[in-house]
């Protein structure tokens, strides 16, 4: 696939958590759910923009909605919690644009507060016909001594392993519809996911916009180490509905809506939360967190993506986020992207702010005593806080002849998480770093 535009943004994964809260890398590796936001690149030429409206989404991170990666945690930030998933594919499938492609990557993510974790993946679509099939497959090597762990069963550190696969296909349905289908695992050893995911978009107003519909349902089993008595379930339900619309021949926006229905246990089976009798002194005893079954979580976004001039493009994004349980979140996103070197080089700046209140039941301490609430967590992800993120990368994409694109890139980002009423940990600082390598025959 030829590219005859690069990026109109460099979209780096926005994404949701996955397992282990005892990890709780701002809710990665939280086991709250496996689901994630697909992020995408749209490429375009304004000319064809013009006329025919189509805006040629990549999956240039091929990364499916239960294929948490640490990359896309860390993007996401609490705001994980808005699982929204806009494919802003205007006139043609995003899966289908993929056509035939490798991809590997590998992740690196370290912090002020003793985790480290390294997530090589490698992935790869085919093109067969009018469909496109694609499958990847993930690692996450976590290594973890957090200041979190003081309030698990056992409080020391662990080392963990989760394998991540994913496969389906993409259909060109003609017409300007497409259609994808696909099933995803994330296995860990007290963890297991099933989920499947359908999608289809239809190109609307002579390809001038997009309207993009996806349903995910995923089945997790929840375990816990050294206890083979403990089993138990949840399901998530997830409708996303997205609209792109083509403003200019250098202008595109997206605004969307998510809601999601988690039914099942969502509690912590490692996290105990400290019973006090007073504001002063030690606790008096622990408990197991208990977290409410249900839980409806709603989510919308508008972004706007332009060509500031040529060679230079800039994309505005905010997300506003609110379920049953209390919370509040707002992320504000900020990226550009310059072409250096006609067009082989590519470079984007990228700066994100996240705030959220907490949910109801919170509390810094429960002064009960010796009674204990009836819902109660130690999930600092679920209190008030904010985030910061920046970063720079990378991208080197030579012509290998006139239908063949490698590409590498490379990237780093500083991550700070502030904690407002959390008692064990004030703030996070974390480095996450990237390298990866793109061949499109």
């Amino acid at each position: 696939m030829r590219k005859e535009l690069v990026a109109v943004t460099r979209s780096v994964s926005d994404y949701r958590p996955s397992k282990l809260h005892r990890c709780l890398l701002f809710g990665a590796f939280a086991q709250d759910n496996h689901d994630v936001i697909h992020g995408f690149s749209c490429e375009w030429e304004p000319a064809a923009a013009a006329s025919l409206g189509v805006c040629r989404v990549w999956r240039r991170h091929v990364v499916s909605l239960s294929y948490p990666s640490l990359l896309e945690v860390l993007r996401q930030t609490p705001r994980f919690l808005a699982q929204l998933v806009i494919v802003a594919s205007c006139g043609v499938s995003a899966a289908a644009q993929a056509a035939d492609r490798a991809h590997s990557s590998v992740l690196i993510y370290t912090d002020s507060d003793h985790v480290q974790v390294i997530s090589p993946k490698v992935s790869g679509s085919k093109e067969v016909g009018a469909a496109t099939t694609h499958a990847s497959v993930a690692f996450d090597f976590i290594t973890a001594a957090s200041v979190d762990l003081v309030t698990a069963a056992s409080p020391r550190g662990f080392s963990e392993t989760r394998t991540q696969v994913d496969a389906g296909s993409s259909y060109d349905l003609g017409a300007g519809m497409g259609a994808d289908a696909s099933y995803h695992l994330s296995q860990e050893p007290d963890f297991l996911t099933h989920s499947v995911h359908v999608s289809g978009n239809r190109s609307l107003l002579a390809r001038m916009a997009t309207l993009q519909l996806r349903y995910v349902y995923s089945h997790s089993d929840i375990g816990r180490h050294g206890d083979a008595t403990f089993a138990r379930t949840r399901q998530t339900h997830d409708a996303d509905v997205a609209w792109t619309h083509i403003l200019s021949p250098t202008a595109a926006a997206d605004v969307g809506y998510n809601l999601s229905i988690v039914d099942g246990f969502q509690a912590n089976p490692y996290r105990f939360v400290r019973l006090y009798a007073s504001n002063a002194g030690a606790h008096d005893t622990a408990v197991t967190e208990r977290t409410p079954d249900l839980r409806y979580r709603h989510a919308a976004m508008l972004r706007l993506r332009t060509r500031v001039r040529p060679g230079l493009f800039a994309h505005g994004e905010y997300r506003i986020y609110t379920d049953t349980w209390g919370m509040i979140a707002h992320t504000l996103t900020a990226r550009a992207a310059l072409q250096l070197g006609s067009n082989a080089w590519t470079l984007t700046a990228e700066a994100r702010g996240h705030t959220q209140s907490a949910v109801t039941f919170y509390r810094q301490r429960y002064v009960t005593f010796p009674n204990a609430p009836d819902l109660r967590t130690a999930d600092k992800e679920l209190g008030s806080m904010w985030t910061a993120l920046g970063g720079m990368h990378i991208e080197w994409s030579p012509r290998v002849n006139s239908a063949q694109t490698l590409s590498f890139s490379a990237g780093a980002d500083l991550l700070h998480m502030r904690y407002l009423d959390y008692a064990f940990l004030a703030a996070r600082t974390a480095v996450l770093a990237t390298v990866s390598a793109t061949w499109e025959p």
